[in-house]
């Protein structure tokens, strides 16, 4: 986990309702904690979570956390932890406040400063099991697929070149079968000469 460099930020508007700030900020900031290192370490688990809270009735808290997905829920919680108890006493009855780390964020406004979208609901073990299934189905046709063409090829020119041979080996026995009946021929004309 890398928590350092940090920077941190202040919102330059100070906050109107300070009587319940302190303790709904909070709760806020320890819940979205809460809830961002929660995922229990799954590889696709994303560790953020953003929350809202009324100050007032026209005033409402917006909070953000998040954590990078290689490090592990109990280092995201640590890391939050730590760069939220150190956010400087400046940002103290500010409107908002925002700092950063290589691996954790956190930032908290009096307005909406991220998208609110609906999530996906998460995949189910037996939606996991299919897809890994039809992934290793995939994987074993293509490896299959690899390992036949190549030799289906290799057979092909195999073909070819027996066939190429056979044909030169067939012109040529013509040849070596007259060459064969001159040899023939001369070796009875000496015989005959010698009988002579």
């Amino acid at each position: 986990m890398i928590d350092w460099p940090r920077s941190y930020s202040c919102n330059d508007s100070k906050i109107t309702v300070l009587d319940r700030f302190d303790q709904i900020l909070g709760t806020m900031i320890n819940d979205s904690v809460t809830q961002a290192t929660g995922a229990h370490d799954e590889p696709d688990a994303t560790k953020f979570a953003t929350k809202e809270a009324s100050l007032s009735s026209s005033i409402k808290l917006y909070c953000l956390v998040q954590c990078t997905p290689d490090i592990s829920s109990y280092d995201c919680d640590k890391c939050l932890r730590g760069l939220i108890a150190n956010i400087p006493f400046s940002c103290s009855g500010k409107q908002g406040a925002m700092a950063l780390t290589p691996n954790c964020n956190f930032r908290c406004e009096a307005y909406q400063f991220y998208r609110n979208l609906a999530m996906p609901p998460p995949r189910s073990a037996i939606d996991k099991d299919i897809i890994d299934e039809a992934g290793k189905n995939r994987i074993s046709s293509l490896t299959i697929i690899a390992i036949v063409t190549p030799i289906a090829v290799s057979m092909v020119l195999l073909a070819m070149v027996y066939c190429l041979l056979r044909m030169s080996a067939r012109k040529k026995s013509p040849m070596e079968e007259e060459n064969g009946n001159e040899q023939f021929l001369f070796i009875s004309l000496v015989v005959r000469v010698a009988l002579i």
